[in-house]
C-alpha cells in the first residue's frame, strides 16, 4: 500500500475473526499478501480478536513490519455475543467501501478474495456469499458429522425464516462479502452467536447476490471454539431477527466469477 492510499484508506478490508489463533496468524497474513499481490486495490487485515493466548501480540508484530494489519481486541466482559459480535466491532472501526468476512484459521483460503472483492467493485453483485455446496465448493473440511449436521440445519433455518434467499447455496457460511455503506445501523445491535452472515445479508437487503463456490479446508493449526450454546443464541437471533424486519426483497442471483470469465 503506498503511503498516499494509506492517507485515504483501504478500499477492502478483510476482517477475521480470532480467538486463540497465534499459531495461525502468521500464515494467514502471509497468504493474505500473496494473494492480493499485485492486485490494483487498498485493502487491510482486522482481527476481531477476543483471544486469550498471543494474538494480539502476534498481529502486533506484523504490523510493526509495515504490513497492513489491525487489531480489534474484545475482553472477556465484552464477549458474550460470541463471533458476531466481535465482526460488528471491526466493523465499527472501519472506513473502507468493503468488508471481507473471512476466518484466520485458514479453512477459508485466502486466494478467495479477490473472487470476493470483485463482482461487487465491478457492480456486478451486491452481496456476495462463499459457498460449499455448489459448483467446485466443497465442505471436506467440517470433519465430524456433528460439524456438517450443524452447518446443514443453521443454513436450513435461515432458509426457512429468510425464504427470500431461499437460492443462496450456503446461508450458514463465515465468508462473504459486502459494501459497508448498505449495512443498516441496526446490525450493530442484534446479532449474536457463531454467524454474522444471517444479520448483515438483512441489513444490506442487496438486489443481487453472488455464491462463490470454494473448498472449506481443515484447520491450519489449533482446535474449532464453537459451541452448543453458539448454536442456540443463533437460533435465538435469527428468530429475534425474522420478527424484528419488515419486508425483505428476493435476491436475483448472479453469476460468480469464473462463470464471468
Amino acid at each position: 500500500m503506498t503511503e498516499a492510499s494509506a492517507a485515504r484508506g483501504p478500499v477492502a478490508s478483510f476482517i477475521s475473526p480470532t480467538r486463540n489463533e497465534a499459531e495461525n496468524v502468521d500464515e494467514f497474513v502471509k497468504r493474505v499478501v500473496a494473494a492480493m499481490l499485485d492486485r490494483d486495490l487498498d485493502w487491510e487485515i482486522v482481527f476481531a480478536d477476543d483471544s486469550d493466548d498471543d494474538t494480539p501480540a502476534a498481529i502486533e508484530r506484523l504490523s510493526a513490519q509495515g504490513l497492513p494489519v489491525r487489531c480489534v481486541h474484545r475482553e472477556p466482559v465484552d464477549r458474550i455475543d460470541s463471533i458476531a459480535g466481535a465482526v460488528k466491532a471491526a466493523v465499527a472501526t472501519c472506513t473502507s467501501s468493503i468488508a471481507v468476512v473471512i476466518d484466520g484459521d485458514l479453512q477459508h483460503p485466502p486466494e478467495i478474495l479477490p473472487f470476493m472483492v470483485g463482482p461487487i467493485l465491478s457492480g456486478q453483485a451486491d452481496f456476495c456469499i462463499g459457498t460449499r455446496y455448489a459448483d467446485s465448493g466443497s465442505a471436506e473440511g467440517l470433519g465430524s458429522v456433528w460439524r456438517r449436521l450443524a452447518s446443514r440445519s443453521s443454513a436450513l433455518f435461515t432458509q426457512a425464516l429468510f425464504p427470500q434467499y431461499f437460492r443462496c447455496t450456503d446461508l450458514a457460511s463465515g465468508l462473504f462479502a459486502f459494501r459497508l455503506g448498505d449495512l443498516d445501523a441496526d446490525a450493530t445491535s442484534r446479532s449474536t452467536g457463531f454467524k454474522f452472515l444471517p444479520e448483515a445479508l438483512v441489513r444490506c437487503d442487496p438486489g443481487r447476490v453472488a455464491d462463490i463456490p470454494y473448498v472449506f479446508e481443515e484447520r491450519y493449526g489449533g482446535l474449532s471454539k464453537a459451541t452448543v450454546i453458539d448454536g442456540v443464541r443463533l437460533a435465538t437471533s435469527l428468530v429475534r431477527l425474522r420478527t424484528t424486519t419488515g419486508r425483505v426483497r428476493p435476491v436475483a442471483m448472479v453469476p460468480h466469477p469464473l462463470e464471468l470469465a
